[in-house]
């Protein structure tokens, strides 16, 4: 079966296995913690690693900018920000965004207090989503690049790049393929499964949360990365699917100025070199104090990586030999390693049980993989898989209400509303379901369900031809008002 052997195949790597280079789900309900702000917005749309997610339907249409507001702009392609500070050229380095659901607006704001603390420019992407093909991503990160070079006080011999989730995947295919970007801060996802990797010519820093279904994903990137001779370096916060909160991000803000310090495309800063040595050796000593080796040893290999070339490194390089060579640290790093290939295994053992077994089997699996009272490392696991089953219900769910297969379709509809009950996607596909069993009514009941949960795309309803029936009916048309 073409579509089990796509999945499977993308469970090559040592990491959490679905990937395409835009990964998020086309509509879900924004999570209300803080810290999960874009969680659990798992959906695949293609699993060929060179595209990303279309739309063709999108104009393109003039940007217009603010040269010098210090306030958020937003236009039909970009949110920015540039803050109101001055250097000696009076030019500001670039953070481009890329989110998978051309939220532009959604990172500009979380990382504007960053941004006036380290004097960047921030431009988010509301054209990049899921869907579309590289050769689009490509066009639209050269049109940004242009407008923003035009438009705003930008460093050219500064723009960098940045990517939650699918869009994680755009800015390093953007890194790969553009010699002028140097730098990368990859988000929530991994490179994926590649054959062979290019001449390292960008810095690449990977943040990922402890629970995010991507996680082991990135961490095989990381040594992958490795051993191809980059210079990259891996963050693991405490939290899900999601863009780095602002206290996470803060470090990447260091690494970007200390990394153009060392291509000498920015003066060096003896305070900044100061300040991240200080905040190194003190995040090493709290990890040591509380016992998180593995963590600890991270830190360390960052510091490492970051401060070298710009100040005397011995320090963290005996710190790292020190932790690696703990009794503690072996046992946590074996822990690790066991992790992954039980969470490999157990999502191998999913994709057959989505067809293999009934739902009175989904509902006992689901609720032992909510479970609060297991250990940590495995209450994190399972919090991993339970955003990778909300991915892989999604594409069964979908697959089968597009193939028409009511029956096949009601099962898995079933099994992602267990693992998200909340989750507007599977409404809208319920809702699609119902169309093709000839009962309007609960369909209209289903999209009014999907668009309370947080299905804001009134076009996707609109514009999909099962619901053309719908457009004399009262109560689909009351979903717009």
């Amino acid at each position: 079966m073409v579509f089990m052997r796509k999945i499977v195949r993308l469970i090559s790597l040592c990491c959490i296995a679905i990937s395409a280079v835009q990964c998020g789900s086309p509509e879900q309900k924004m999570p209300q913690s803080a810290d999960s702000v874009q969680a659990q917005k798992p959906v695949v749309t293609s699993v060929d690693t060179q595209h990303l997610p279309a739309n063709p339907e999108i104009e393109t249409k003039k940007v217009e900018f603010d040269k010098i507001s210090t306030q958020q702009k937003v236009s039909t392609e970009f949110s920015s920000f540039v803050p109101d500070i001055r250097n000696e050229n009076n030019k500001l380095p670039v953070i481009l965004f890329f989110d998978p659901h051309a939220s532009g607006m959604l990172p500009v704001e979380m990382y504007k207090p960053l941004a006036k603390e380290f004097g960047f420019i921030l431009v988010g992407s509301n054209r990049s989503h899921n869907g579309q093909t590289i050769d689009e991503a490509f066009s639209i990160f050269e049109k940004m690049k242009k407008d923003v070079l035009q438009n705003l006080p930008a460093d050219a011999s500064r723009i960098y790049v940045a990517g939650f989730s699918g869009g994680s995947r755009v800015v390093t295919a953007i890194g790969f393929k553009y010699p002028e970007i140097k730098c990368v801060i990859a988000c929530g996802a991994g490179i994926g499964a590649v054959q062979k990797l290019p001449e390292p010519t960008f810095n690449y820093f990977g943040i990922i949360g402890n629970e995010d279904f991507n996680m082991n994903e990135m961490i095989g990137t990381d040594r992958m990365l490795k051993r191809a001779g980059f210079n990259n370096a891996m963050k693991i916060f405490n939290g899900g699917h999601t863009w780095p909160p602002s206290e996470t991000m803060r470090e990447a803000f260091w690494w970007l100025d200390l990394s153009a310090m060392n291509r000498k495309t920015t003066p060096v800063n003896a305070t900044t070199i100061v300040t991240a040595e200080s905040w190194y050796k003190n995040e090493i000593s709290q990890l040591k104090t509380s016992g998180k080796l593995f963590e600890a040893s991270l830190v360390a290999e960052r510091a490492t990586k970051t401060l070298k070339g710009l100040s005397n490194i011995s320090h963290f390089e005996n710190e790292l030999s020190q932790i690696r060579s703990l009794p503690d640290y072996q046992k946590q790093l074996t822990e690790v390693v066991n992790t992954m290939q039980q969470e490999m295994g157990l999502q191998n053992s999913f994709i057959n049980a989505m067809t293999e077994k009934d739902t009175t089997w989904w509902k006992s699996e689901i609720k032992h993989l909510q479970d609060s009272t297991v250990a940590k490392n495995n209450r994190q696991m399972n919090k991993r898989l339970l955003s990778y089953l909300g991915l892989v219900s999604y594409m069964f769910s979908d697959k089968a209400v597009n193939e028409q297969n009511i029956e096949a379709a009601g099962k898995y509809l079933e099994i992602y509303r267990l693992v998200e009950p909340t989750n507007p996607e599977h409404f809208f596909l319920e809702a699609k379901r119902r169309m093709l069993m000839k009962d309007p009514g609960n369909a209209v009941a289903y999209l009014k369900l999907s668009t309370i949960f947080g299905l804001g795309d009134r076009n996707r309803i609109l514009n999909d031809p099962l619901f053309e029936p719908l457009k004399g009916n009262p109560d689909f048309n009351g979903l717009f008002r």
